[in-house]
């Protein structure tokens, strides 16, 4: 699963730091997102869960809105659960 959550982390780019060259930039986040997921969990709880994992990570100013993890919180529901 950190694999799948590791892809689509990098395919949305939440805050600019996936490169081609870095494929794993995102890797801590993966792991702990990873941690977090629940097939139980709905869309908000599990968005928000994203972005507290990004803020905690780094910062609030660069993690940004709750908002731009609502499509990856998506795409991982659909892909793993």
């Amino acid at each position: 699963m950190k694999t799948i959550i590791l892809e689509i982390l990098n395919k949305y780019d939440p805050i600019s730091i996936a490169a081609d060259d870095r494929p794993d930039e995102y890797a801590p986040e993966a792991v702990r997102i990873a941690s977090v997921f629940a097939h139980s969990m709905d869309l908000p709880v599990f968005t928000q869960a994203i972005h507290t994992v990004f803020v905690e990570m780094f910062d609030a100013v660069t993690a940004g809105p709750e908002e731009r993890y609502r499509p990856i919180a998506e795409e991982i529901l659909r892909t793993c659960g």
